[in-house]
């Protein structure tokens, strides 16, 4: 991996039966390497961005941004299989914290490698998708589906259900110009 002029090169080689293969996320279509850097990179971000961490996610580049304007153009490539730089990431969180992190990152990993072995996409349907916090499959237009809530975010009752919607269109159910999953039910959460 190679940083130049705050622009992210990534050597990947992938296997040839792989090279054409592409995981989706909210962020489009990437190869499996690159997916994982942008899901992790937007893991600690819906994970962590209310609690002032000092680093971003951008929609760009597969990396994370130092926000602390006393350090110009500093990235972290969000790579949990490289020791160095998952310290480096790790030390702006709590050891909690860090496990979450890591357990949104793996579970972004596992639902790219879901997407690849499930047989093609058939139209008509929403397509398959990590949307940040969970890995959704096919679904069928004018159909709710149910994932369990992940442990990894805050508050979180895992015995409880989040709900994506396809709409009559083939389409994800779309709330401020995005995809939209309900994670509602899953926040034992209350402001008083």
């Amino acid at each position: 991996m190679i940083i130049q002029s705050g622009r992210l090169y990534l050597d990947v080689s992938l296997t040839s039966t792989l090279a054409n293969k592409k995981c989706h996320s909210r962020l489009g279509y990437h190869d499996p390497a690159t997916f994982d850097l942008y899901s992790c990179a937007w893991c600690y971000d819906f994970l962590f961005s209310v609690n002032g961490k000092t680093l971003s996610a951008s929609i760009h580049e597969p990396y994370l941004r130092e926000t602390d304007q006393t350090i110009a153009d500093y990235y972290l490539v969000p790579d949990i299989t490289d020791n160095g730089n998952f310290s480096r990431i790790c030390s702006t969180l709590t050891n909690d914290e860090c496990k979450r992190w890591h357990a949104c990152c793996m579970n972004a990993h596992d639902c790219c490698g879901r997407q690849l072995s499930a047989p093609p996409v058939t139209n008509g349907t929403c397509a398959r998708t990590w949307d940040g916090w969970g890995c959704w499959d096919d679904t069928p237009p004018s159909t709710s589906v149910y994932l369990s809530c992940p442990a990894y975010i805050s508050f979180s009752i895992p015995t409880i259900q989040a709900e994506k919607t396809c709409v009559s269109d083939g389409t994800w159910q779309i709330r401020d110009g995005q995809p939209w999953t309900n994670y509602q039910p899953c926040l034992n959460f209350h402001v008083s």
